[in-house]
């Protein structure tokens, strides 16, 4: 199945948040792909004692290439590939409030079309700035709990078709034919 939204986590309060308060598993309940980049893993997040995967000498996964952290539970690390990290150097260079991190990770949003969630305010204005669509933890938290809600109430509807079951919310392209 598609993910009905695609979220690139732009800093570790972000993601750190989202673990502690249990909407992981909320966001994969929806097919929402929750997303890291590979830089922000290995700086700040496999061997923080803060981090959601524990400390490095865990068995804190080494996840590329679209394999997902934490045996599939946590968030999808993307490795960045030689064209992201040269448009990102640029971004690094001209933007002097963003960190290299912040800029991979805002490059990497913009160029695959995803929702970036930041708790830095710096980053959010870039975002804007480029036409990169932006949230912070408390947008994400409600929107994941509007979808838990809205599914709540839905229950208790009768379903008129299969594809209801399977897509409640519409977010499923169907093709005609």
């Amino acid at each position: 199945m598609r993910a009905i939204l695609k979220v690139v986590l732009c800093d570790c309060a972000v993601a750190i948040e989202l673990r502690r308060t249990g909407l992981v598993d909320l966001a994969r309940r929806w097919r929402i792909k929750l997303a890291v980049t590979d830089l922000l893993f290995e700086r700040e997040l496999r061997g923080s004692t803060t981090s959601p995967w524990g400390s490095v000498n865990s068995t804190a996964p080494t996840a590329y290439d679209g394999v997902t952290a934490q045996n599939g539970k946590e968030f999808r690390v993307e490795r960045l590939p030689p064209e992201t990290l040269q448009r990102a150097m640029v971004l690094y260079r001209q933007c002097a409030r963003l960190s290299l991190q912040d800029a991979c990770t805002l490059t990497l949003a913009r160029q695959r079309a995803w929702l970036l969630a930041t708790m830095n305010a710096a980053v959010a204005c870039a975002a804007t700035e480029l036409g990169v669509d932006v949230c912070d933890f408390d947008w994400l938290r409600r929107e994941l709990l509007r979808f838990e809600e809205s599914a709540a109430r839905d229950s208790e509807k009768p379903v008129s078709s299969i594809e209801d079951v399977r897509d409640p919310y519409g977010a499923i392209e169907h093709s005609s034919g």
